[in-house]
């Protein structure tokens, strides 16, 4: 089997969560000349090839998909998965760091107890 268009077909039906039964009729249905089992195996496989990826086109999946969700999100106007969407495309590409929270050892004020609030209401 190399119809690319069948394996694709068959991968969206994994990734939308179907059960094998379901698959295994779908590939009958709209491919009656093909081995469905053998159709689903193939397509299974080409899924831990993505898996052989360098790391630089596993990045380039990545921001292409990030891409595809935010365009989407912004077109039905989901602005907060948009934002969410923002995010991720920075974080892959380091544009910001998770902030360290102090270790009260290490701060000088905090290991001394003092509370900020006190000090910010008493001016």
């Amino acid at each position: 089997m190399e119809n690319h268009d069948l394996v694709n077909q068959i991968q969206k039906q994994i990734i939308a969560g179907h059960n094998r039964q379901d698959i295994l009729d779908f590939i009958e249905e709209s491919y009656p000349s093909v081995d469905a089992v053998l159709a689903l195996n193939k397509s299974i496989v080409k899924f831990s090839d993505l898996n052989m990826l360098d790391t630089a086109s596993k990045k380039g999946f990545a921001h292409a998909a990030i891409q595809s969700l935010y365009q989407k999100m912004v077109e039905v106007g989901d602005f907060s998965g948009a934002l969410s969407a923002i995010k991720e495309y920075s974080k892959l590409n380091g544009l910001y760091e998770a902030k360290k929270m102090p270790n009260r050892k290490d701060d000088p004020i905090l290991a001394q107890g003092i509370d900020l609030t006190d000090i910010i209401d008493n001016k």
